[in-house]
């Protein structure tokens, strides 16, 4: 199957924002221990996608070191398909459909709630760069999928 199949073939059914942590740092202070493999306003991101009979989701997550506190924040998409179930969909599939779409819908309020944290803490908003297609490449998404009895 192709990634446009998919596409083509499913409705997205929700997003959430399902962690949000800031803390803030004092100038010379070192991060937190969650934090200290960063170096001064470096992130981390992450992936997992969960694919069942005729659901799937994502939950993409980042932390960040930025100046004046640190920051984790995931957010997830849940996905319905129609006229396929989850054995029609490769892991392939599930991977070039986060980097292509799923990533690209939750890109914008992961900015969004940086802005909004670092406003409320009083520290410098940190910058996440414009991404386009192609920037964002997650070749090691985890996908779960149930235990299929036989």
């Amino acid at each position: 199957m192709r990634v446009e199949t998919l596409l083509e073939k499913s409705e997205l059914k929700g997003l959430s924002l399902d962690l949000v942590q800031g803390v803030r740092v004092s100038p010379g202070a070192n991060p937190p221990d969650e934090y200290k493999n960063l170096s001064k306003n470096e992130g981390t991101w992450g992936a997992i996608c969960v694919c069942g009979q005729d659901r799937f989701g994502f939950t993409a997550s980042m932390q960040l070191n930025g100046e004046g506190a640190c920051y984790t924040i995931a957010y997830s998409a849940y996905y319905r398909m129609k006229d396929l179930n989850e054995s029609d969909v490769d892991d392939a599939v599930l991977t070039e459909f986060f980097n292509k779409v799923a990533f690209f819908l939750v890109y914008p309020y992961f900015r969004a709630t940086l802005t909004q944290m670092a406003g409320n803490m009083e520290v410098p908003i940190p910058v996440l760069p414009v991404v386009q297609q192609g920037d964002a490449a997650f070749s090691d998404i985890e996908v779960k999928r149930p235990e299929t009895k036989k």
